[in-house]
């Protein structure tokens, strides 16, 4: 059960950190379509409609980040076709669509290379770098990475690193490692006030702690992620949560309660189509 969510969460916390998603009204983003030009503002507008869906309807969202994409083809908005891949690969993610993933991340990095900007590029290896890991390819993984990383150092971005380092060390089962950067990552997302950043990097550190057996530092940081995605509306927060609060649940002999968390997570999963977890309950 654990390995599964774990997976899972280790990739969107990498995916989530380097978005810098926002969450907003939604309601207001919708009233402001019928009166927007058809520019470089409509496809942001278009990725942050996206963006409140992805993690309650995501093929809505997914349909909004076509559009991104689209516009950014008709208006030549190259940042735009970037950014459609970043989000749209997201929810790809979730679904278990690893392949399309590296097609598409790849496909953004041969239009990063060509633009002006290190934080664009750097942002866009790191997400083939994901790709790469998630497929189990560490050794390209790697080298994509460091790479992602020399630029976020230059740029003086060093919090940037902290949660992917967490997500490597955990691949690589060098846990302790996994912590060490795990509690930098929190530390930084607690300062930045960002809480979908802070549910996700506070589940991967709570699943360093949980590869560790130490349980209760393990449940109380999911406990904490947990709360933050019923704020924020996360239901892949809500459902990682329960999923791998079942697990503890199951290492402490509490069967019973397992069940419950268990139970609990399964309608979520359905319900934003996340076959990987889904399989792992």
């Amino acid at each position: 059960m654990k390995k599964n969510l774990m997976f899972l969460f280790l990739l969107c916390v990498c995916s989530n950190t380097l978005l810098a998603q926002q969450f907003m009204n939604k309601d207001s983003l919708l009233r402001m379509l019928p009166n927007i030009k058809k520019d470089t503002n409509a496809v942001l507008l278009y990725i942050n409609i996206g963006q409140q869906y992805e993690n309650s309807e995501p093929k809505i969202a997914k349909k909004y980040y076509i559009k991104a994409r689209d516009l950014s083809k008709q208006i030549n908005y190259p940042k735009g076709i970037i950014k459609f891949g970043s989000n749209y690969s997201y929810v790809l993610n979730l679904e278990g669509r690893y392949d399309e993933v590296l097609k598409i991340n790849l496909q953004s990095l041969v239009i990063a290379r060509k633009i002006n900007d290190s934080l664009t590029l750097a942002k866009t290896l790191a997400n083939v770098a994901t790709s790469y890991r998630v497929k189990g390819e560490f050794q390209k993984a790697i080298n994509y990475y460091q790479e992602a990383r020399t630029i976020f150092l230059k740029l003086g971005l060093n919090d940037i690193t902290d949660g992917i380092l967490t997500s490597l060390y955990m691949d690589m089962r060098q846990y302790y490692k996994a912590i060490e950067y795990g509690e930098k990552a929190v530390l930084m997302e607690r300062k930045t006030k960002n809480l979908a950043g802070l549910g996700h990097e506070l589940h991967n550190l709570g699943l360093a702690y949980l590869s560790v057996r130490n349980l209760n530092k393990s449940k109380k940081l999911l406990i904490e992620s947990f709360e933050i995605g019923k704020k924020i509306g996360n239901n892949n927060l809500k459902s990682a949560g329960y999923h791998n609060l079942a697990d503890i649940s199951i290492r402490q002999g509490k069967y019973e309660e397992a069940k419950i968390y268990a139970d609990l997570a399964m309608p979520i999963y359905i319900e934003i189509d996340s076959k990987i977890g889904i399989l792992g309950i």
